[in-house]
């Protein structure tokens, strides 16, 4: 069933670094699914994903991690908190959900009933493996979603011994729309045919609405898998008002080249702050200023504990 509570979740940017930063959230949650966005264009072409380190009801915490030696600059990472289970974001179904990844990939299994095929975003909610290595999402279907580990070593490897924690948020795709509390959201599609690929080559991805906040909050992954080097999307953000965002696809900087077109999905946020539901939303979504005081102090090896309730159907692929 779809859960109504007013304030389902939060999106926001922080600036990350190689150093931890802890992420402090606008209220607590009993099963958090955490999104983190790929990094901007402005430090390509250096290749680096952001991690987290740990997570627990109040917070989160997270590092850029390098394919290489190179050196990473602190820039804004979006990231997006939901509770796990089926949502409606003002009259646009959403759900998240979490599990562990057993092997290389794992095809996930919605609750929701999407008249469509949904934008889909997955993110390594753990840390058992301290180094480079990021969700791929490999298919996308109106039913279920399959997503595999990447790393640097290469497609479909992974150095990874351990289990990770997944998240993942499947979103109907909207070219855009109002929550409750009048924020406005917008999603763009690029089929792989109108995609251009290999950055620097951009595309312009346009919503339904113009943007007016200079912190548009902005998701951008790839749906499919017609190229197997290791890749990710980069952003460029133009200047508010805008209806578009730039985005090209990224390969590794370590002797990878020529990645084919692929499906591209964005999804955006006019500003940070809550998401809400329908039901009983206030008529602004300005967080509240009481938020939780939480401590820097994480065990970064330490991961959330989630009961098989809110756990969707997964099995290998």
């Amino acid at each position: 069933s779809i859960h109504a509570s007013p304030e389902i979740g939060e999106v926001g940017s922080v600036d990350v670094g190689e150093n931890v930063v802890t992420v402090p959230l606008q209220r607590e949650y009993s099963s958090p699914v955490v999104i983190l966005g790929d990094p901007s264009y402005s430090q390509y072409p250096q290749f680096f994903c952001f991690r987290i380190t740990s997570i627990n009801s109040t917070s989160f915490s997270v590092k850029a991690v390098s394919d290489s030696s190179g050196s990473i600059t602190a820039e804004p990472m979006q990231y997006m908190v939901l509770e796990a289970g089926q949502h409606l974001l003002g009259s646009v179904k959403i759900e998240a959900g979490i599990y562990d990844g057993t092997s290389l990939a794992n095809t996930v299994t919605f609750g929701t009933q999407f008249s469509s095929t949904p934008l889909v975003i997955p993110s390594i909610m753990s840390n058992n493996y301290n180094g480079f290595q990021h969700m791929r999402v490999t298919s996308v279907r109106s039913s279920n979603a399959t997503f595999q580990f990447e790393t640097v070593s290469g497609p479909g490897v992974t150095d990874n011994p351990n289990i990770e924690t997944i998240g993942w948020v499947a979103i109907q795709n909207s070219a855009s729309f109002y929550d409750s509390a009048g924020n406005l959201y917008g999603s763009a599609y690029h089929p792989y045919t109108a995609t251009k690929y290999d950055c620097p080559a951009m595309n312009t991805f346009t919503f339904g609405a113009t943007f007016t906040s200079s912190n548009m909050i902005v998701f951008m992954k790839e749906q499919s898998y017609r190229g197997s080097e290791t890749v990710m999307m980069r952003y460029t953000k133009l200047a508010a008002p805008t209806n578009q965002i730039n985005g090209c696809v990224d390969e590794d900087t370590l002797g990878q080249s020529g990645h084919g077109a692929e499906d591209i999905m964005v999804f955006a946020r006019d500003g940070a702050g809550f998401l809400f539901s329908p039901s009983s939303a206030p008529t602004t979504a300005t967080p509240t200023s009481n938020s939780p005081s939480i401590s820097p102090s994480i065990t970064p090896s330490s991961s959330p504990s989630f009961g098989p309730s809110t756990s969707p159907s997964c099995s290998p692929t």
